[in-house]
């Protein structure tokens, strides 16, 4: 449970897990029981149960199991797909889409080996597949092979593209209004917080990102970050010589609070980051997490951000339903939607199923993401399909999600701030300031000819048109 006050009564029937500074909220162990009396007991104190929070990126395709396929080694036949590179070498670690029947998403699921080869049994006649995609690891693209047959022996040969940096996606003509093609300034004078999985500051590209680890039961400290937080900083400021964000001038600081590794979290840790972001004086907090569930707790969180000069913007999640994820749905976030740009897309990536029949009215290659929550509480929406970042320590990837939107509107928002309004980065961190940079950011929104309710505002446009 989280208490929203310091408590010390040490009769009580809970035990204390964690405790913020300066008398912040508590984390405390107690049964139901316990926390409905101190409810009843102490009206004043908000306490809430605290609950998991994940990374808002698409979610894996899933396939049931098609009846006619389960057959065992002896009974049916062995089909062996090989992932390789253009150079031939193996591909580990990629998850193989077999489909049995494709309008019913009926099939198996295989993920590669070292050897770069996922085996699966059919049954033995099976000779052909209406469709394979492959879902790739970090460092190359999709595939969507369409209808594949295997060679006599069982054999089906398959080879991934490598991601490439400079690559086009659905931030590259933001980049060029932006001026990130060209200048590693834009953004200057700007604060970010990136509250995740933490960056990991190995990749080159992120150097510069200082790191703040607000979870502090890690128990293997030697265990790499969840590469998410980079996704997410890379698009918001990487500063590389082939990849750029949105601005790369801007400061990054990560706060990481969940557990080494792990793409979910608490509650109290992520309420906790948010908090803490005051210490670094931000102007902008980025949150790519969404839950289901909604939380007073992450409200507040915002709210003091707010007073203290600073604005949450949060990925809206990834459910598909017209409803926005908390902590985006709640008060003083700013709720940021994806779509997806089919004109950036290659052909034969699986990316393409991404795009719903929702498109734009002002341009037929946009089309809402079929995974973007969406409602009355929109506030922007931004790129979120494809997207070229860093990932992990070293290398590049592209992933999806209204994880993935939000920092891309983050760092609009530094360049706009940075390029326009410097008077408004030198007010003091208080309500005023933040009240302010949500006026501008309101102010200078582009319709992308989506209804409200799925685009908000729209999109940030840097040019000022005025």
């Amino acid at each position: 449970m989280i208490a929203m006050t310091a408590l010390a009564a040490p009769e009580a029937p809970y035990t204390v897990v964690a405790a913020s500074r300066d008398d912040g909220p508590t984390l405390l162990e107690m049964s139901p029981q316990a926390a409905r009396r101190l409810r009843e007991s102490v009206p004043s104190v908000l306490v809430e149960k605290d609950r998991r929070i994940s990374a808002a990126v698409r979610t894996a395709t899933r396939l049931r199991m098609h009846r006619d396929w389960t057959v065992g080694a002896s009974d049916g036949k062995r089909v062996r797909v090989k992932v390789t590179d253009p150079d031939g070498r193996p591909v580990p670690g990629a998850r193989i889409l077999v489909f049995a029947d494709v309008a019913q998403r009926e099939g198996v699921a295989r993920r590669t080996r070292p050897s770069g080869v996922a085996s699966l049994v059919v049954p033995a006649r099976t000779g052909s597949f209406p469709r394979i995609v492959v879902e790739p690891p970090a460092g190359y693209r999709s595939l969507d092979a369409g209808a594949v047959a295997a060679s006599a022996e069982g054999d089906i040969a398959l080879t991934l593209a490598p991601v490439d940096p400079r690559g086009r996606d659905g931030t590259s003509a933001l980049r060029g209004e932006a001026g990130t093609l060209t200048g590693l300034d834009v953004g200057r004078g700007v604060r970010i917080a990136v509250v995740d999985t933490g960056v990991d500051p190995r990749h080159p590209d992120l150097a510069h990102v200082a790191t703040r680890n607000v979870y502090q039961f890690d128990a293997d400290p030697a265990v790499a970050p969840h590469p998410h937080a980079n996704h997410v900083a890379g698009l918001i400021g990487a500063r590389g010589r082939d990849f750029r964000g949105m601005a790369p001038g801007a400061t990054l600081f990560s706060y990481r609070f969940t557990p080494l590794g792990l793409k979910d979290g608490a509650l109290f840790d992520l309420g906790e980051a948010i908090r803490r972001t005051g210490d670094d004086d931000v102007h902008l907090i980025n949150i790519s997490m969404a839950s289901r569930s909604p939380s007073q707790f992450l409200g507040k969180a915002a709210v003091a951000a707010f007073q203290r000069g600073a604005i949450c913007i949060a990925a809206a999640g990834n459910d598909g339903r017209d409803s926005i994820s908390f902590p985006a749905a709640a008060k003083r976030y700013y709720a940021v939607t994806a779509y997806g740009d089919r004109s950036v897309l290659t052909d034969g990536v699986r990316e393409l199923e991404d795009l719903s029949d929702v498109t734009s009215s002002v341009n037929a290659a946009m089309s809402r993401a079929r995974f973007s929550n969406w409602g009355a509480d929109t506030d922007f929406i931004g790129p979120g399909v494809g997207l070229i970042s860093c990932a992990g320590a070293a290398g590049y990837a592209i992933d999806s999600g209204t994880s993935f939107a939000a920092p891309v509107i983050v760092g609009l928002a530094a360049a706009i701030l940075a390029e326009d309004h410097p008077d408004i980065l030198a007010m003091p961190p208080d309500m005023k300031r933040a009240t302010a940079i949500a006026q501008v950011l309101t102010e200078r929104c582009r319709d992308l000819g989506f209804a409200f309710e799925t685009q908000g505002s729209g999109i940030l446009h840097v040019a000022d048109e005025a």
